[in-house]
């Protein structure tokens, strides 16, 4: 039988995250917030299907509805992994 400290391993993986993500040469992303007021339905659908693009930018899928964490299935209609609710 294999006894694993999970508490020790958590700790150890917490304390690396958090070192590499303080070392600014490794951050993923940058940290400023500049939040954007989505005042219109036009607005909502532009930064909707941005992110619904984003997969495809990466070149992780060829159509938006192709990736399986994504809302954009859902809004084509079809059923996704991940409970969206279109209103």
């Amino acid at each position: 039988m294999v006894q694993v400290d999970v508490i020790g391993c958590y700790e150890s993986w917490k304390a690396r995250g958090k070192e590499f993500f303080q070392k600014k040469k490794y951050k993923v992303w940058r940290h400023e917030n500049h939040p954007v007021a989505l005042e219109t339905n036009s607005m909502v659908d532009e930064r909707i299907n941005y992110i619904h693009q984003n997969p495809l930018s990466a070149g992780i899928c060829y159509t938006a509805e192709d990736y399986k964490y994504s809302s954009a299935g859902v809004f084509a209609g079809e059923i996704g992994v991940l409970g969206v609710k279109v209103l």
